[in-house]
């Protein structure tokens, strides 16, 4: 839509607003990016059958990555590049920065991810994040979007309950 990539992204809100970026600034920008891509190729406006057909043929290339529901993973899902970040701390306070790109090798790392023993004994406000949006469809409506941050130790805890917790007898 604006051929912006995700740093220019960036910037330009930064220096529109006054404020740091947010994280969930690229996904919300590539939904609008896919809403007038849809609508661009729909035939008939007026037919939410033809909006339909135009959402599920999409393949567009977006400021998070391509966005095309064929069915693969799974039907009606896109999948994006998901990488990892830590936040440092820098002159003009905390930056995120991308350490982690094992499931996106076209995004480059900008550091290496350090291990909270290489941080500072005092300091505690080191967090890993994994960030995912989720964007729900509706034909007539956008249903919901949201975003997602995931706390490692929740992420990587068993999935079985029952090896989590074992049940007791009563």
């Amino acid at each position: 839509m604006t051929k912006q990539s995700a740093k220019e992204l960036c910037e330009a809100y930064e220096h529109s607003t006054g404020r740091p970026w947010i994280q969930s600034l690229g996904f919300e920008h590539a939904l609008f990016e896919v809403a007038i891509d849809v609508l661009k190729r729909a035939k008939n406006l007026g037919e939410p059958a033809s909006i339909l057909e135009a959402i599920v043929a999409t393949d567009y290339h977006s400021v998070v990555g391509p966005i095309k529901w064929s069915g693969k993973p799974v039907k009606n899902v896109s999948k994006t590049p998901l990488v990892a970040g830590q936040w440092r701390k820098r002159e003009k306070g905390f930056e995120l920065v991308i350490c982690e790109v094992t499931t996106a090798p076209n995004i480059k790392a900008q550091e290496k991810l350090r291990l909270l023993a290489e941080f500072h004994q005092g300091y505690r406000g080191f967090k890993i994040l994994w960030v995912r949006q989720m964007i729900s469809l509706d034909l007539n409506r956008v249903e919901r979007i949201g975003t997602r941050q995931t706390d490692p130790a929740t992420a990587l805890r068993p999935y079985d309950a029952t090896v989590q917790c074992p049940p007791t007898a009563r």
